[in-house]
């Protein structure tokens, strides 16, 4: 897929596809925007899986925003390398159609690889817990078009800022 870039006409550089996969694998937050029955955008924060070339993301099956979605599958998921210690001031985003999965396969498959993405404490106990719920449904974004910018050495050369952040994940 063609990276459009974010700004670089203002001198970003866009990501190294390399840097990008990178980035979708270890960062495990993203805000998914979605769009409401008015036409305005609606994002929030969400934890997810980069897996098979999509954005996995479990929501509860009441979710408010379920229908939005339903009604109206395109979505944005912006991705930042904030406490990924992968350098700092880069940004992926992602536009493409959203799936709504409700099978217990796909669910089983995902809710374990979630868990060992976000680290949780008693790993086994909680993945075992997750895939018992029934409620979680499986949204994927599978990219259409995708724009990078990498503003990491613009902002460590001129401003002298430390490169990379440190992670925190």
């Amino acid at each position: 897929m063609k990276d459009e870039g974010n700004s670089p006409s203002m001198g970003a550089k866009l990501l190294t596809p390399e840097l990008t996969e990178r980035i979708l694998e270890t960062q495990r937050e993203c805000t998914m925007i979605s769009n409401t029955r008015d036409g305005n955008s609606a994002g929030t924060m969400v934890s997810f899986v980069w897996h098979g070339g999509s954005v996995w993301i479990g929501v509860p099956r009441g979710l408010p925003r379920m229908a939005a979605i339903r009604r109206n599958p395109n979505m944005c998921i912006v991705v930042s390398v904030l406490g990924t210690g992968l350098g700092r001031d880069r940004c992926i985003s992602m536009r493409g159609k959203c799936t709504v999965h409700e099978d217990r396969a796909v669910h089983e498959e995902m809710a374990p690889l979630l868990m060992r993405k976000l680290g949780t404490y008693n790993l086994e106990k909680r993945t075992a817990g997750m895939v018992a719920e029934s409620s979680i449904v499986w949204l994927e974004v599978r990219p259409e078009r995708l724009s990078t910018s990498d503003w990491n050495d613009l902002m460590v050369q001129s401003l002298g800022l430390e490169s990379p952040e440190p992670a925190v994940m």
